[in-house]
């Protein structure tokens, strides 16, 4: 930890937070100030937990192993790179790419995908649908191994 001290202020300084941010937007790049774009990052950073939190509980649930969670985990989040590099754009996999929200926020992610749509706000609706389809289907397998068939019960 003071390692990791040392060298942030050696690259950065100690914490100066008059510098601007660049954001990208849909409308090009926007200067916000840094206490907002912080602001940014912890809310990302809350909502990509839950959804790594919400696919590790899923991935649990089905793979009783750990090594296995750990392999799928990480194939999964290097599937959408994969696929990507083959040509094969797969929207449903974008959640997974916006894992990676330092790339949305500068705009890298638009580019790579091609679609100007994508910023800061399209990457935290898509991650919450994504961690409220998770948390529906970890609520459907937990009433279904406590009740048999959830289809009766709901």
């Amino acid at each position: 930890m003071i390692a990791g001290i040392y060298f942030s202020n050696k690259e950065a300084g100690w914490g100066d937070f008059s510098y601007p941010m660049t954001v990208y937007t849909r409308d090009g790049y926007e200067v916000i100030p840094r206490s907002k774009y912080l602001l940014y990052v912890l809310l990302a950073m809350l909502v990509i937990i839950l959804m790594v939190l919400c696919l590790s509980i899923l991935m649990n649930i089905f793979f009783k192993n750990m090594y296995a969670n750990v392999l799928f985990g990480l194939g999964l989040f290097a599937l959408a790179d994969l696929l990507q590099a083959a040509g094969l754009n797969m929207g449903l996999l974008y959640p997974i790419k916006f894992v990676d929200f330092a790339s949305v926020l500068s705009g890298e992610t638009a580019i790579q995908i091609d679609q100007s749509s994508i910023d800061y706000r399209y990457m935290m609706i898509w991650l919450i649908v994504s961690v409220l389809a998770l948390m529906v289907i970890l609520f459907g397998q937990n009433r279904h191994s406590f009740h048999g068939n959830v289809l009766f019960y709901l």
